[in-house]
């Protein structure tokens, strides 16, 4: 707690009494402390009643006694909520009006594919493609058992990668966390977890006949278009994306990406400098004095690659290196 003592008598201190560590340590006693949390009920600001829908997430805030309703946000998770009462408490200490509390908390925009959502055709999309970190995907699985709907809950995943020798456990871990939640169907994306995502679904109760294999996702939604009707909701989780520092759009259908992008496809993860994607093409072209392709135990390190998004196939010349496990 080195921050919270080097505060000044007249200072304040905003902490998480989420966190198991802070909310059993010493609070300082020389300036005024105020907690916040969701989970934990023994703090001064707490977030409640947190009801998930298409358009919004709302919720209250229990402070001093008092319950403080009529909050509502674009944004979804038990963490994005826990942040958003951080900023309440620190709001009301500096004397923002409630008014002004609840309109800054409605102006504050989703983050795409960070657990977005949005609605088309009376059906609900969690898009958390960006995630691929258990405690995410543990938030994600609440907003998805905690939606307001009389529909199904689908979630496809090809679960988390590149996390050496707890990829397993943390995926095994990751099918008993679906299994628990409301999900009514699980699509399994691709080889590499559908093991360990497997073995935790039925170790955590779900019954075989509600998961389905698939090689891709565009195979997972060959499969789950047919079954979707209006109310159903879909969290998509680690999908398919491109990261990066910048983007030129030429149009919603050609752009090039500039600093460390990252392409992810299923288990594929490219990363160089610079990319060129067509959609109409269905490619992205690569460039890095060095680049990086991971896809389970296999990696590749090139110099040139066209990239097919749709068959995610990767055409690489100039030379490289490709290992797998302990061969080179």
């Amino acid at each position: 707690f080195e921050l919270l003592d080097a505060l000044p008598a007249n200072g304040l201190a905003i902490v998480n009494m989420d966190s198991a560590p802070i909310a059993e340590g010493a609070m300082p006693s020389h300036c005024r402390t105020i907690g916040y949390g969701v989970a934990n009920a023994n703090t001064h600001y707490r977030a409640e009643q947190i009801d998930y829908a298409p358009s919004q997430t709302t919720f209250s805030i229990l402070a001093q006694d008092t319950v403080r309703e009529g909050y509502a946000t674009h944004l979804a998770g038990r963490g994005n909520i826990l942040n958003i009462t951080a900023a309440l408490a620190i709001a009301e200490h500096m004397g923002v009006s409630i008014e002004a509390r609840r309109r800054g908390v409605k102006q504050i925009e989703q983050v795409e594919h960070r657990l977005s959502m949005r609605c088309s055709g009376g059906i609900t999309i969690l898009d958390d493609a960006y995630n691929s970190n258990p405690t995410g995907a543990r938030m994600a699985l609440e907003v998805l058992g905690g939606f307001e709907t009389e529909g199904a809950r689908y979630v496809v995943t090809p679960g988390f990668v590149e996390m050496g020798a707890k990829q397993y456990e943390n995926n095994r871990a990751f099918g008993v966390d679906i299994a628990q939640s409301k999900a009514d169907r699980v699509y399994v994306v691709n080889e590499v977890n559908r093991e360990a995502i497997c073995e935790g679904l039925l170790e955590g109760g779900y019954s075989e006949d509600r998961i389905t294999a698939v090689a891709s996702f565009s195979e997972a939604m060959a499969e789950l278009q047919p079954r979707l009707k209006v109310g159903d909701v879909v969290l998509y989780h680690n999908g398919s994306v491109i990261t990066c520092d910048s983007v030129v759009r030429y149009s919603d259908r050609q752009m090039s990406c500039y600093g460390n992008v990252i392409i992810k496809k299923d288990d594929t993860y490219i990363y160089g400098d610079r990319a060129e994607y067509s959609r109409d093409e269905g490619r992205a072209r690569v460039y890095s004095p060095l680049i990086k392709v991971y896809n389970g135990n296999s990696t590749l390190y090139t110099y040139n690659l066209l990239f097919d998004t749709e068959n995610n196939i990767g055409e690489f010349y100039g030379g490289g290196t490709f290992t797998n496990g302990t061969n080179l």
